[in-house]
């Protein structure tokens, strides 16, 4: 396993050091270019960059034969080419003024993807027919794909949760959950967004869109929703729970509770506790604390018997930490402290539901 690591370490260095170098000048475009324009995109030569090292990893990179079906070149391909298309049209045609036929056709392309993947070693089999599966896994991406976007708010809470989701594919690969082929594309996309992440951390150099950190989700997880016929499918998916939890309460707060903002993001947690005082640095540690308690769930996943219980328990975990997050001021609570906080907040959230059906 020496040479795969040195592999994982060079790819690394190869893609922080090009990404690094090169945002300077998108800072500089951010600030004599405010209007957006797709010469100065900076998401256009990173995701050409993701692109070009995933293609060139598949072609050179020995083969270990550790695959219980192998990744084709065709679905490398129509990962690629879908997720392309779809950044391009939707920011020239729907952007974010039509969300629902933004989300159909995130659907649709995604449902192409997933109509590639080999789900003979599903751990739905038995449960569902394969036509329904392939809905369901291209249902789950989309969904993960659009919560993304909330993430608009920080960027780098965004750099955080794909880097840590990355880091969980290198382990699950040297665990032998994955293949190395695996690894090797998730190192190359690692030092992307880690340069991405150090040069945002003050939300200033590299500035991106809503369908940038869409589009990045979508070709990231179609690419390893292939792990489904690796029999690690529970595994990866533990990993992308961050945003949906996000979703989640985003869509409580303001449809439940009806705090409606003029953007969905407002309502997600790590920003309203970015707007309640929370410095920056506190909710990039608690956003990792998330990544790397989803980590070590999916890496106790590959043993597990059961292919529901720890996604359920890793769901349940990371909607009440963000809901901790939601209700945090400036200092982060003791455990006993942030559950008697959240009880308490539930418990006024019963009571305000209950008046707004009352007042239907």
């Amino acid at each position: 396993m020496l040479w795969p690591l040195i592999y994982c370490m060079v790819l690394f260095l190869l893609t922080y050091m090009l990404t690094t170098l090169n945002a300077k000048y998108f800072s500089r475009w951010n600030a004599t270019d405010p209007v957006y324009t797709l010469r100065h995109d900076p998401f256009i030569y990173i995701f050409s960059l993701m692109l070009l090292g995933t293609f060139l990893i598949y072609f050179v990179t020995p083969d270990y034969s550790d695959s219980i079906s192998p990744l084709r070149f065709s679905q490398l391909v129509i990962s690629a080419l879908s997720s392309s298309f779809l950044y391009f049209f939707l920011l020239y045609f729907f952007k974010d003024n039509r969300p629902i036929l933004t989300s159909a056709l995130t659907f649709l392309g995604t449902l192409v993807c997933a109509s590639c993947i080999n789900f003979e070693n599903s751990p739905l089999n038995g449960y569902l027919p394969a036509p329904v599966q392939i809905i369901c896994v291209a249902l789950f991406i989309s969904c993960v794909a659009l919560s993304s976007k909330l993430l608009i708010g920080l960027p780098s809470i965004f750099s955080l949760f794909i880097s840590s989701s990355l880091l969980g594919i290198i382990l699950l690969s040297f665990l032998g959950g994955l293949p190395i082929l695996y690894a090797l594309f998730a190192a190359f996309f690692l030092g992307i967004w880690v340069a991405v992440y150090q040069s945002d951390k003050f939300e200033r150099n590299i500035q991106l869109n809503a369908q940038s950190l869409s589009i990045t989700t979508l070709f990231i997880c179609t690419l390893f929703a292939h792990a489904i016929s690796e029999f690690s499918g529970p595994s990866v998916m533990i990993l992308t729970f961050y945003p949906l939890s996000e979703l989640i309460c985003a869509l409580f707060v303001t449809y439940i509770l009806r705090k409606k903002e003029n953007e969905l993001y407002l309502n997600a947690s790590y920003f309203h506790g970015y707007q309640r005082g929370l410095s920056l640095s506190v909710l990039q540690s608690l956003v990792f604390k998330i990544g790397v308690l989803n980590i070590i769930l999916s890496a106790f996943q590959l043993h597990s018997v059961n292919a529901f219980t720890l996604p359920i328990i890793a769901f349940v975990l990371n909607l009440w930490l963000i809901s901790k997050l939601y209700y945090t001021d400036t200092q982060m609570p003791s455990f006993k402290q942030a559950s008697q906080q959240v009880y308490q907040n539930i418990k006024q959230d019963l009571k305000t539901i209950k008046r707004n059906i009352k007042k239907d």
